[in-house]
């Protein structure tokens, strides 16, 4: 349950979500994403079917935060047009991508390219609280490639 003091923590958050497999088999979960932002207190959440759109919502607007639900075979291509959408931004948003990876070699590509950190399916809103809170508190230009440890 979502006390009424969490979900002021995320008012100012702008948060978009990715989600290019909303025809997958565990349903439309990019609709999920925006309904536990909305319970956790996220005012501005952007919705993006495609690269594409994500890459104009990014370059219309600054953006904290972009939660990517593809398939392994497209992390690489999508964070690489994501980050040079975001290059002009000072503060770049992170990259959270929404996966059941469990490949180690697949996670690396991924964080080579600028992904920040993964949200396991399945999903919790305590999880994803935990990755506002990052997100909230993160410093700015933390978008650079990290390894996985």
């Amino acid at each position: 349950m979502t006390r009424p003091s969490d979900r002021t923590d995320f008012a100012a958050l702008r948060v978009l979500v990715l989600d290019m497999d909303k025809a997958g088999t565990n349903g439309d979960v990019g609709a999920y994403l925006c309904g536990c932002l909305r319970d956790l207190g996220v005012e501005q959440i952007f919705d993006a079917a495609d690269t594409q759109q994500a890459v104009a919502i990014i370059g219309g607007s600054p953006i904290n935060g972009v939660l990517v639900r593809c398939a392994d075979g497209e992390v690489v291509d999508t964070s690489r047009a994501l980050r040079a959408a975001a290059a002009q931004q000072p503060s770049p948003p992170r990259v959270v991508m929404v996966a059941g990876i469990d490949d180690r070699a697949a996670v690396q590509r991924a964080f080579d390219v600028g992904v920040r950190e993964f949200l396991a399916t399945p999903i919790t809103k305590a999880a994803l609280a935990a990755r506002l809170q990052r997100l909230s508190a993160r410093r700015a230009g933390d978008f650079r490639p990290g390894k996985v440890s």
